[in-house]
């Protein structure tokens, strides 16, 4: 738990609370956990995190013990910096992997243009004497881009491997199961411990 000078407080679902009552139904589950905490006199924002995500929202009841009055009960999604940077990294992948294709595009056409202009060149055209220059000039100038696309093709498995590594970390992100917020506005007219009893329904996965 933390506070800040706005009387602010950060609770975790499953380490800020004890599971009063739990009560199974064949669709659902309705649970109770019990806040502790302090409050500030006044005005105290407190922010409740790491609720599953299939809670039933029209279930949700939240009730104060204490010389405390709640107001403004608000549920939603927690944000995740994390989202963002996975999606930024993501598309830097998929740019470079399309530098890396078109580039593994260029020395085949290289490639194959050399052949092409070796399979077409008129040896009776050719002084002798240069003859071996040329084929030397050839196997040298082919075995540069031979290695140049052994070391792009390398480039573009190991590129997909972390895309696919990308894909795979977004997708847990996306199937967070504790990724609600529930905030409530409290107003304390003294500075003391006091408690909050949250109920809710859970959707049971069958």
């Amino acid at each position: 738990m933390t506070t800040d000078s706005f009387h602010t407080i950060q609770l975790e679902s499953t380490t800020s609370s004890t599971i009063r009552n739990v009560i199974l139904y064949p669709s659902r589950a309705e649970i109770t956990r019990v806040f502790k905490f302090g409050v500030n006199v006044g005005q105290n924002q407190v922010h409740i995190n790491g609720l599953p995500n299939a809670i039933d929202r029209q279930s949700l009841r939240v009730d104060g013990v204490g010389e405390i009055t709640i107001r403004d009960v608000i549920i939603s999604n927690i944000p995740t910096a994390s989202n963002t940077s996975d999606d930024s990294t993501l598309q830097t992948l998929l740019l470079e992997k399309e530098r890396t294709q078109k580039a593994l595009e260029r020395c085949k056409k290289s490639l194959s243009s050399l052949e092409n202009l070796f399979g077409t060149m008129n040896i009776q055209h050719v002084d002798v004497g240069n003859l071996s220059n040329i084929v030397h000039s050839y196997d040298a100038t082919a075995e540069e881009l031979d290695e140049k696309m052994i070391e792009l093709d390398g480039k573009m498995k190991g590129i997909e491997k972390k895309i696919l590594e990308a894909n795979q970390k977004a997708g847990v992100t996306a199937q967070r199961q504790l990724g609600m917020r529930v905030s409530v506005v409290v107003f304390a007219d003294n500075e003391d411990d006091i408690e909050l009893v949250l109920t809710y329904g859970e959707l049971l996965l069958i």
